[in-house]
């Protein structure tokens, strides 16, 4: 099992809480929540699966996140999971590159 797989899989229920939290509370500022979420979830289904490639998933959180960046108008709760999906991110680029 891969670093990447190990990781999300370890932190799977405090992210989805997360997750939903922000989806909840910041979608109506930032409606890109509703794709981070989706985003997030192909990912578990992928990895859960056996190695799979979601490079896809990973270029569009960069994407529609600014390069992890969190909104200055958001809660500790979002700057979480972006913080969370940046680790993400880098453990997946060192499993690909």
């Amino acid at each position: 099992m891969s670093q990447l797989s190990i990781f999300l899989l370890e932190n799977e229920q405090q992210m989805n809480l997360y997750i939903q939290a922000i989806s909840k509370v910041h979608i109506k500022n930032h409606p890109e929540v509703l794709e981070i979420q989706n985003l997030y979830q192909n990912i578990l289904r992928k990895i859960k699966k056996g190695p799979m490639d979601v490079s896809y998933e990973f270029k569009r959180l960069d994407e529609i996140t600014d390069h992890f960046s969190t909104p200055k108008d958001t809660c500790q709760t979002y700057d979480a999971v972006i913080e969370f999906l940046k680790e993400a991110f880098y453990l997946n680029n060192e499993f690909v590159g």
